[in-house]
């Protein structure tokens, strides 16, 4: 019982931490967009965000996403309004930072490989 207890325990704090947590779409219709992930539905999908990158509220896999290492401050299932103001206060799309962020990113990521 006391096994099962701290897995849902560790379960739900390693799912608190991705919230805010910012992500690459890989694939699909939006591929190449960034979006924050706002909520966590299951093991298997996201609700994300992307108010500044022009992605809609959506579900979707993490099959789909690669996570990165920059997040913003929200709580779970933040609105779209105070998602775009915490991106915004984080200064992601100023100047280009998160692109360039980003390309510095899947550099590093591509000489691991």
């Amino acid at each position: 019982m006391y096994f099962q207890a701290e897995l849902i325990y560790r379960k739900c704090h390693i799912l608190a931490l991705l919230s805010g947590r910012v992500a690459y779409i890989a694939h699909g219709a939006d591929k190449g967009k960034l979006v924050a992930i706002v909520d966590v539905i299951d093991q298997n999908r996201a609700l994300v965000d992307g108010p500044c990158s022009c992605v809609g509220r959506k579900d979707m896999n993490f099959k789909a996403l690669h996570l990165t290492p920059y997040t913003i401050k929200i709580n779970h299932s933040a609105r779209t309004g105070t998602v775009k103001k915490a991106w915004e206060a984080a200064e992601f799309t100023k100047n280009g930072n998160s692109q360039l962020g980003l390309r510095n990113w899947l550099q590093q990521r591509e000489e691991l490989n």
